[in-house]
């Protein structure tokens, strides 16, 4: 096992420069940036409403009626997972069909998954329905008032589930003809309609009605709009009348079960959190819990897209059994991965407290802030080990071991809820026990199996992605810590001058991580654009002394 020969071949990173890049001609770069840019347009936008929204509604709900909103949006995403993956097949074959020019087998396609989505629905409403009955038993806590609200707005919900398959489904029309600004753009329209309609209900006292209301007549909106688009697009279109195609189902379901287990081990890692407070603890303190966690599930997004942006070049790398250019991707993204998340991660960590009082506004008890905080340090350590794993599982999928990773997410999803579970029921460690099972969970799967099981496939030494990545982490963490720790003994109590202080530490961050972790050909980039401005002054400044 040794280190990746690079002195016969262009660095696999360097070969990202547009000179080089083997992605496509520069109409095809630009593409490729205008789709990254409108996706992290969407993930942004989501964020500001998110970091508005939350506490208005925390405040207007109060801290129970939240907390039912919070456990009826983890049921239903738990529900979402009955459509056996299929709709993460459909637009993967909607798009396969379409390149080939297969115009019948999209319309089959398109139309047999609508058919299984229909029938899926109806079970889905009938399943809520059964849900409904049963929650008053599983969250005792949950005051008797609600209930009868809650067995209207399950199946309404069930419904809106229905809504966002269909919508998949046409964005993935747009996508195949590498409209995804078109789809984002449609996508962000709806996230305003939702977030005016949102302040509405609750304004004028709709409560968890006007909200469930809402979230269904945004989605019908962005499906109404999709569709607009996808049409235009892709004048074939149809989706009604719905059909069962067999050999088109066939295809579906093969692909779809794999997507279907992971994206059930997802939810299953990253909202059942919230379904052990309700259940274990109490309802009203699902709200402290998901205060407390949501910035961080959020965030994960901006720093997954590193791997969703490099995946193509790994796959086309270990399509051409180009082991040596895969393991340089492993290492260079993996470092990559660290400079961005470690500081975004340990800053909430250092400042969260602050940051949870100030963004809160008094929606919360100092106690709560407090129980907040606490969830959103310990779920930060689970982020900071899981960076290790930035590209690692994205390795292993490359190589073509699938299954090896959905073991992995499985097995990290069941250790998790074991020992969330006994963390509170056995050690009554609280909604702390529940967030360090998570981070216990991502240790061993994120930081440890997963990295590891890399290396031994691409023939790493694991002792090499101990010395080019896990040391260069170790001292990136060290130094910046010591600088944020340094930064916090500035003034923190307004938004201006917590937006000061932060601005301080990020700006420190930023030159240890590029220092420290970035690797060598992404680190002369950065430093040959700082240094632009100053060259061209000083060729000024010599043409104008030889003149």
């Amino acid at each position: 096992m040794t280190e990746p020969d690079d002195t016969n071949k262009v660095s696999s990173w360097d070969s990202f420069s547009p000179k080089t890049s083997h992605i496509g001609n520069s109409v095809g770069i630009r593409k490729h940036v205008r789709n990254l840019a409108f996706n992290w347009a969407a993930q942004a936008a989501g964020m500001v409403v998110l970091f508005f929204l939350s506490p208005f509604v925390v405040g207007m709900l109060g801290k129970e009626v939240n907390g039912v909103w919070s456990l009826l949006n983890v049921l239903i995403g738990y529900m979402a997972v009955l459509d056996l993956g299929v709709r993460a097949s459909t637009g993967r074959y909607v798009i396969l069909y379409i390149g080939r020019n297969d115009h019948p087998l999209v319309d089959q396609t398109i139309r047999t998954g609508m058919g299984f989505f229909t029938a899926g629905g109806l079970l889905l409403v009938a399943t809520t329905l059964g849900i409904s009955i049963g929650f008053p038993g599983l969250f005792k806590s949950v005051n008797p008032q609600y209930r009868d609200v809650v067995r209207i707005l399950l199946p309404v919900l069930a419904i809106n589930v229905w809504l966002t398959t269909v919508g998949a489904v046409l964005s993935s029309v747009l996508v195949a003809y590498d409209q995804f600004h078109i789809a984002r753009s449609v996508d962000i329209v709806g996230l305003a309609v939702r977030t005016v309609g949102t302040v509405l209900a609750l304004v004028w006292g709709y409560g968890l009605i006007g909200l469930t209301a809402v979230l269904v007549i945004s989605n019908l909106a962005v499906a109404a709009g999709l569709y607009a688009f996808a049409h235009r697009t892709y004048p074939r279109l149809r989706l009604w009348p719905p059909m069962l195609s067999r050999p088109r189902l066939g295809e579906l379901m093969r692909y779809g079960i794999g997507a279907c287990i992971i994206a059930t081990t997802v939810k299953l890692g990253s909202q059942t959190d919230l379904v052990v407070v309700g259940a274990a603890i109490n309802v009203p303190t699902v709200t402290i819990y998901s205060v407390g966690a949501m910035v961080v599930w959020y965030s994960g997004t901006f720093i997954q897209s590193i791997e969703t942006i490099f995946f193509p070049s790994l796959q086309r790398a270990a399509a051409r059994n180009e082991i040596g250019t895969v393991g340089d991707l492993f290492l260079n993204i993996s470092r990559s991965g660290l400079s961005l998340g470690l500081p975004l991660y340990l800053g909430f960590i250092i400042f969260g407290k602050a940051f949870l009082s100030l963004w809160m506004g008094g929606k919360l008890s100092p106690s709560d802030i407090g129980g907040a905080y606490t969830v959103m340090a310990i779920l930060s350590c689970a982020k900071l080990v899981s960076l290790f794993d930035i590209v690692g599982s994205g390795t292993i999928t490359a190589l073509g071991h699938i299954r090896f990773t959905t073991m992995v997410c499985v097995a990290e999803a069941l250790l998790n809820l074991g020992l969330s579970l006994v963390f509170v029921l056995v050690l009554d460690w609280g909604i702390a026990g529940v967030a360090l099972g998570t981070v216990t969970a991502n240790i061993i799967s994120r930081s440890l199996i997963n990295p590891f099981y890399a290396c031994r496939r691409l023939s790493l030494s694991p002792l090499l992605f101990v010395k080019r990545v896990v040391v260069p982490a170790v001292l990136a963490v060290a130094c910046i810590a010591a600088w944020y720790k340094a930064s916090s003994l500035l003034a923190t109590d307004t938004w201006w001058h917590f937006a000061r202080t932060v601005a301080l530490a990020a700006a420190g961050a930023g030159v240890i991580s590029c220092l420290v972790l970035l690797p060598e050909g992404p680190r002369r980039r950065i430093a040959g654009k700082l240094a632009g401005p100053y060259v061209w002054v000083r060729n000024k400044a010599g043409k104008s002394g030889s003149g």
